[in-house]
């Protein structure tokens, strides 16, 4: 895992993890010809995503018990862009 400064972290840990998060300038319909997800799918597997990282970061922010940040960043994938400094 990669260091983070202060000020990241902070950052990360004060922002509800939402869709609004990620940069997805492209619709889950754009994905459904290649035939490796029906819509429905590859949407609830994003929604899992994104409840289960918000979930992970209130329970860091209640116990600062720095296992549930480490899996939140593990989970995170490398577009989310809420650390903008």
């Amino acid at each position: 895992m990669r260091t983070f400064t202060t000020e990241e972290k902070e950052l990360i840990i004060n922002t509800p993890i939402t869709f609004e998060c990620f940069e997805m300038v492209d619709s889950f319909s754009d994905y459904d010809d290649l035939g490796l997800y029906e819509l429905g799918a590859l949407y609830s597997d994003w929604e899992s995503l994104i409840k289960t990282s918000e979930e992970l970061r209130v329970m860091y922010l209640q116990s600062k018990d720095e296992r549930y940040f480490i899996e939140l960043v593990r989970l995170l994938p490398s577009s989310y862009k809420v650390v903008k400094l």
